[in-house]
């Protein structure tokens, strides 16, 4: 998966993710929602796998990297940050703060170590 399909698809999950109440500002977002956020991620990760006739074992793997990899570098700044524009739907701005992450999930495409 090249790193633009990438970025693409994590933008495409990220404007699908649901917020019960959406924040206003970074000071605003609790832990719990960053959590539900990461999992949304992860979930549409792999539904979006599984859609695109991934195997079950590999997408789960990927997509398991990917959000580790990202939540390993991830400050909780950016992913308050990303979530609020999420929420607000400004999604271009959303992608910018985690593409600048996605270079670090290359890693990820070779599958389970």
């Amino acid at each position: 998966m090249t790193m633009k399909l990438l970025s693409l698809l994590l933008l495409c999950l990220l404007a699908g993710t649901a917020h019960a109440q959406a924040p206003k500002t970074a000071a605003d977002v609790t832990l719990s929602q960053i959590t539900l956020y990461q999992t949304g991620i992860e979930s549409g990760c792999k539904d979006s796998g599984l859609k695109n006739g991934g195997n079950e074992k590999n997408v789960g793997a990927f997509c398991d990297c990917v959000i580790n990899v990202l939540k390993a570098d991830v400050s909780d700044d950016e992913w308050r940050r990303a979530l609020v524009f999420s929420a607000g739907g400004n999604y271009q701005e959303e992608a910018k703060i985690l593409d600048a992450h996605l270079e670090k999930t290359r890693s990820c495409r070779a599958g389970p170590k």
